[in-house]
């Protein structure tokens, strides 16, 4: 049988959650906006593929911040969109990284504020900070195509695709 002690400290213990709670719940929706990263088919859309590659192209989100363009009937090229939130890794310590690791790496100019094109992955990687500040990665691979057909589009989505960001 519950006694009058029980109950009161059953209740307190109640209050206590329900207060740490609400205050969790107060600050949730600013967290909720500071992590929240844009849309990467608002980034780089099928239209941009279309045009830049021609065809036509369907898409599929495989996890949050990943986009594939796949093509529509009209071949077997694929387009892979990344995009996420730098989270102090920018696109010259990857550079640094890779070069140390023996991996080809070649600079773009003019694309984000940084970009560089891996041939081995036959991806562009460029970065560029948002309005509210937070510096986002951008990285475009494209696949079953020729290489230098390759380059030329990763480049140009990640072109296009920083502008938006």
């Amino acid at each position: 049988m519950k006694t009058p002690a029980t109950r009161n400290a059953a209740l307190l213990a109640i209050a206590g959650c329900c207060a740490i709670l609400v205050a969790t719940l107060g600050s949730a929706p600013a967290l909720a906006a500071d992590a929240v990263a844009p849309d990467p088919g608002a980034i780089v859309t099928a239209g941009d593929v279309q045009k830049v590659l021609g065809g036509k192209w369907k898409a599929r989100v495989p996890e949050p911040g990943v986009l594939f363009y796949e093509e529509d009937g009209t071949g077997y090229r694929t387009v892979q969109v990344y995009l996420r939130p730098a989270n102090g890794r920018d696109v010259e310590s990857l550079k640094s990284e890779l070069v140390q690791q023996g991996e080809p790496v070649e600079d773009v100019p003019g694309v984000g504020e940084s970009a560089i094109y891996r041939p081995q992955r036959q991806e562009a990687t460029t970065e560029k900070t948002d309005k509210s500040g937070e510096l986002y990665s951008l990285t475009i691979a494209v696949r079953e195509a020729t290489a230098a057909d390759t380059k030329k589009f990763a480049v140009e989505l990640a072109k296009r695709g920083a502008e938006r960001i």
